[in-house]
């Protein structure tokens, strides 16, 4: 009997094909199995993201409608699910947006006086006034969640 050692494999010449393929196979899905073992946990955050984007229409909207349809409501298996990329932490985000707003709402009318006192032409000086009243009102619209009838209130104030 002839014995051939081939990598980590001790083979015989009378070993089969099916068995060392069998053995190859279970071995990549033990690496696969590693693998998966050690990517970082969901968090609370991520189930509930999931649970949102499946269920609402204007993102996912493909609830799960058969025998399985409760199974990412189930806290039972929270410890089970992995998360193969973590979304950007969105606070340090709406900070940053959180200030480059407040700089700009405290500029305008800073800026709006300084235009203003330059400007000598009264035709000139209504349109910088509508204007800046036109900006400022983008500004509140895309930078608050405010309704149209706060944002009209604002702008006139």
């Amino acid at each position: 009997m002839k014995i051939k050692k081939t990598g980590y494999l001790i083979l015989s010449s009378r070993a089969n094909s099916r068995g060392l393929h069998a053995r190859t196979r279970s071995d990549d899905y033990l690496s696969q199995q590693v693998f998966l073992s050690n990517l970082p946990r969901s968090t609370r955050y991520d189930l509930s993201f999931l649970r949102t984007y499946l269920q609402d229409p204007t993102s996912g909207n493909h609830p799960l409608l058969g025998l399985d349809r409760d199974v990412w409501d189930c806290s039972l298996n929270e410890s089970d699910l992995i998360t193969l990329s973590r979304p950007i932490n969105t606070r340090h985000i709406h900070s940053a947006v959180n200030l480059v707003g407040t700089v700009i709402s405290s500029l305008f009318p800073v800026l709006a006086i300084v235009v203003l006192y330059y400007v000598q032409e009264m035709p000139a000086k209504l349109g910088s006034i509508a204007g800046f009243t036109g900006l400022f009102s983008f500004a509140l619209r895309l930078m608050t969640h405010g309704s149209r009838v706060e944002i009209f209130a604002a702008t006139t104030a």
